[in-house]
């Protein structure tokens, strides 16, 4: 029969060696001091390999996301060239939702 192969998953972010593991992550098990007290803390725990290929689900894929460039400001002045944001965001310069059609 086959052996069944365990790894050690990371259940918190961890810091080991210069390598940030996430949730969900394996981390290694050669050093039983820090696997003993990841296992204490809560922080991992063991799982079967077999099983976990068996019932991994697929993973939220995250939203690519960046800051809105500039700051948000009003001239002064009134140039143009003092501009150097970007518009607020205000409820007036907000888009329409758009209108669902209704299906008959």
């Amino acid at each position: 029969m086959m052996e069944d192969k365990k790894r050690l998953v990371a259940l918190t972010p961890i810091l080991f060696r210069c390598i940030q593991y996430q949730r969900g992550d394996t981390l290694p098990a050669d050093n039983k001091t820090m696997v003993d007290a990841w296992i204490n803390a809560g922080s991992a725990r063991w799982e079967d390999e077999a099983q976990d290929a068996k019932t991994k689900k697929a993973k939220a894929k995250a939203v690519a996301a960046t800051a809105t460039p500039g700051r948000p400001g009003i001239s002064t002045t009134g140039n143009q060239e003092d501009l150097a944001g970007r518009i607020p965001e205000t409820p007036e310069r907000q888009k329409p939702k758009p209108k669902r059609s209704a299906k008959k």
